[in-house]
């Protein structure tokens, strides 16, 4: 079992969160708490530190049905992008937003990330 199979979800009143395979994860409903650092925030750079101990390429993330986020929580995809790109260059790995370009958060939220990490942000509009 790799490293990323082996994460601990993150408990959030809205929100829904899978993971499938060794590498991808999904994000569906509100992200709307005032602080959601302690919770996502922590889950993602768990995330970051099992992509990085797996050796993954890319991790793959399905937001598509991931309404509505809060100012903190857009942090959240900011400060992941960060890390990526804070890493060695030979250990680090793409993360791949798969977004509904119908959301309007997501078309000027992941566009916006994407040209702050263009190495480590690739994205995918449906």
């Amino acid at each position: 079992m790799s490293e990323f199979e082996k994460l601990e979800l993150p408990q959030v009143e809205g929100l829904q969160v899978k993971l499938s395979g060794a590498n991808a994860l999904s994000l569906a409903g509100v992200l709307s708490t005032p602080d959601p650092r302690q919770t996502v925030g922590a889950f993602f750079e768990a995330l970051h530190k099992a992509a990085l101990a797996d050796g993954v390429s890319s991790v793959e993330v399905n937001v598509r049905e991931l309404t509505f986020v809060n100012s903190s929580a857009i942090r959240l995809f900011v400060d992941w992008a960060s890390r990526i790109t804070s890493t060695p260059e030979n250990q680090r790995y793409q993360v791949h937003f798969l977004t509904n370009r119908q959301i309007t958060w997501q078309r000027t939220s992941f566009n916006v990330l994407r040209s702050l990490a263009p190495e480590a942000v690739q994205i995918t509009s449906e």
